[in-house]
């Protein structure tokens, strides 16, 4: 075909718009159901008995807790921490059956009928939150039919809790307390031989804390080395100021210096000193008189030499071999003894220097040998260190072990004494309030069900039927172009259709859009057809003659239902003679045609008395003839025939044709029809498909739109001839 159609994307979008309109769709079925529900259940719900409700609360928090009485890791780690916060488990545990048979046991006295399965059906439980967060507190609720009896179940429960809890608490802590007297001795077995090896390695080499004293020879060899550096600096300063003095003096006058500073400090020579100065003195006042030859000088000079000889021996004794030969040391100077005071100091100098140099020398060599003996030491510390870091950490380890398993028993003595958990009953069992029946509520949970129920069979109904529901869906079936949407027509079509104004300018807009379209040309006769009867297409059929006189064309409009005449009856036309007495009749230069003209203004040609075979009459050439002469005088020429699939007249009809339009109508035509009618149309120049839709919206009125003149008048049937 000319024109191919576009897919609409809502054709398979099951979106709220389609959910919706299958609502409304099967909204007598919702309803009914709704209705079904409501007559059933209520009455029920108003025969229903009474129930009471009793509640009590738990605050379920073990003694497992180390903050209470446990003071050690290892305790904490011995008793179950799941039991206290596992609270999931916990309400598992409490809805077991092995614990609500006790329960039935306590209460079969007073109520000797109950069953476990009663009470699982009306027991609750719940962990209580606050503020969306869960506490520790559990909700325990009983339903009965009586107050008393909500009541007396769960004080049973609640029996049975603490009585299980506790037994399960004694037991925990009992497999606890063995296994801490089983590791006990183990671990004091290793103690022992731990602290055995640490003293075999004692008293092998003779240590206490070899990491300690590893610590004390360290701080040891660095002031050994602190102190070789500073002997060394100051030996090398006294070395060098000794060098100082002889380079300045001399190494051989340093010894004479020495040697006179001997004998300058001895009283005996410098009393001969003295003497030999006196005799000296002598000597000269005596020469000053007497000749050298004179016996009193003779004897002073004996003297003299007396006293020198004197001064020799004792020179001689006190500088011993520093003085060379005896009688004369150095000159002048020493023979006399007497040196200067700085003479003397630098001498004593020297001497000083001498002995500093000789004493740091020795203290350099003890301290070299003091730190080579520590070195020495240092060097095997290493070794003994790894064997003692080995076995003192694994004493420490030992005792503390010890020592946490003795603090874990204790604490769990403790809690074996104390028993139980520390279950504390916040709310008490309670009579029970009334609860039901609640017939406010139960009306509404049945319109709810009711409801819910009814939506559901609305869409399996909805489902199970192929109806055709949407323009959309029946474009997306035919694969034609959507020509347009027109609501449902009026009732009592010929007297009021010029009152619909509204309609008419659907129809008016359908019919603009038709001839707009082509084929390829402008097409002069168009063909009405459907997928079903009663689709409405004898109504559009009139509605777009009306339309096309309106708009002032020269229409003419056929019936082609031979077999089943329906116009004339719409029109109010008499149908003595039409289409099919035509076709039977020679086609002739005379011919005459049964044309009348209707109330509504446009030519109607009638389809005549029926006819059973109407195919020969579709075959004959005059069909052509008759077409070609009606389109020659008329500007359009609508024909409303019956549907496709009731006979080959549509398809004699279609070839003598410009065009065909097909009428379809929502909640009326099948998903069958339209494939059938698919089928059919396949080669024929079809135009499109104009939808009657129920839900198709209503033009607005407008006040200054131009009013439609028509002029009703009854004619008579006259002949007309071409």
């Amino acid at each position: 075909m000319a024109n191919s159609p576009t897919m609409p994307s809502s054709a398979t979008d099951l979106g709220y718009g389609k959910l919706f309109a299958v609502l409304i769709r099967q909204r007598i079925w919702i309803l009914s159901v709704l209705a079904g529900v409501l007559a059933i259940a209520t009455p029920l719900s108003f025969r229903a008995k009474p129930t009471f409700e009793s509640s009590m609360q738990l605050l379920v928090e073990s003694n497992y807790q180390a903050s209470k009485t446990q003071n050690s890791d290892l305790a904490s780690s011995l008793v179950d921490s799941a039991v206290e916060i596992d609270y999931a488990t916990q309400l598992k545990l409490m809805k077991s059956s092995e614990l609500l048979q006790r329960a039935v046991d306590k209460v079969n006295s007073e109520y000797p009928e109950m069953t476990i399965e009663d009470i699982q059906k009306a027991i609750r439980l719940s962990q209580a939150e606050e503020d969306e967060v869960k506490t520790k507190i559990f909700e325990i609720k009983f339903v009965g039919e009586s107050p008393n009896k909500t009541k007396k179940v769960l004080e049973a429960i609640q029996a049975v809790y603490l009585d299980y809890n506790l037994q399960k608490q004694q037991e925990r802590l009992s497999r606890g307390l063995v296994f801490i007297d089983s590791l006990l001795p183990v671990a004091r077995q290793e103690l022992d031989k731990a602290q055995q090896s640490l003293r075999t390695f004692r008293q092998t080499y003779n240590l206490i804390d070899p990491n300690k004293q590893a610590d004390e020879i360290s701080s040891r060899l660095i002031e050994i080395q602190q102190s070789r550096q500073e002997t060394r600096a100051s030996l090398i300063a006294t070395q060098s100021q000794i060098e100082a003095m002889e380079t300045a003096v001399g190494a051989t006058s340093m010894a004479s210096s020495l040697a006179s500073a001997r004998l300058s400090q001895s009283e005996r020579y410098q009393a001969l000193l003295d003497e030999l100065q006196a005799v000296d003195k002598e000597l000269v006042d005596t020469r000053l008189v007497y000749q050298d030859s004179s016996l009193n000088v003779i004897v002073v000079a004996e003297k003299r030499a007396e006293i020198l000889n004197l001064l020799s021996v004792e020179a001689g004794r006190i500088v011993g071999t520093l003085g060379g030969s005896t009688g004369r040391v150095d000159g002048l100077t020493l023979e006399y003894g007497q040196y200067g005071r700085m003479d003397l100091e630098l001498t004593a100098d020297w001497i000083r220097k001498q002995t500093e140099q000789y004493a740091l020398a020795s203290m350099s060599q003890s301290l070299a040998t003091a730190e080579l003996e520590l070195r020495t030491q240092l060097d095997k510390l290493p070794e003994l260190i790894d064997a003692y870091n080995y076995l003192e950490p694994e004493i420490e380890t030992n005792q503390a072990t010890i020592e946490k398993l003795l603090t874990a028993r204790q604490d769990l003595a403790i809690e074996l004494a104390q028993g139980g958990f520390n279950w504390q009953v916040v709310e008490p069992p309670k009579y029970g309030e009334k609860i039901g029946p609640n017939y406010k509520r139960n009306l509404i949970l049945n319109m709810i069900m009711g409801a819910a129920l009814g939506v559901g069979a609305a869409f399996i109904r909805d489902a199970m039927s192929d109806v055709v529901h949407t323009p959309d869906d029946i474009v997306a079936q035919l694969k034609v172009p959507l020509i347009g949407s027109v609501s449902r027509p009026p009732s009592a079509f010929a007297d009021t259709i010029e009152q619909q104004q509204s309609w008419l300018d659907e129809i008016a807009l359908i019919y603009k859009k038709l001839t707009l379209r082509s084929l390829g040309k402008t097409w002069r006769s168009v063909l009405l057809t459907s997928a079903l009867s009663k689709e409405g297409k004898s109504t559009l059929a009139i509605a777009l003659s009306l339309s096309a006189f309106q708009a002032g064309d020269n229409v003419l409009l056929i019936d082609a239902n031979l077999r089943n005449p329906q116009l004339h009856k719409t029109l109010q036309l008499t149908n003595e003679k039409g289409l099919g007495t035509v076709l039977q009749e020679e086609l002739t230069e005379q011919w005459s045609l049964p044309i009348v003209k209707s109330k509504l203004g446009f030519n109607v040609l009638t389809a005549g008395p029926p006819v059973v075979n109407t195919l020969p009459l579709f075959s004959a050439k005059n069909l052509r003839q008759l077409m070609e002469k009606l389109c020659n005088f008329y500007d359009r020429v609508i024909i409303d025939t019956t549907t496709l699939s009731d006979s080959a007249d549509v398809l004699e009809l279609a070839s003598v044709c410009d065009a065909i339009c097909l009428v379809s109508r929502t909640n009326l035509t099948t998903e069958a029809a339209l494939e059938t009618l698919h089928t059919d149309i396949q080669g024929l120049p079809i135009l499109g498909v104009v939808v009657g839709d129920d839900k198709a919206p209503e033009k607005a009125k407008r006040t200054d739109h131009h009013t439609h003149s028509i002029d009703i008048k009854a004619s008579t049937a006259k002949d007309k001839t071409f």
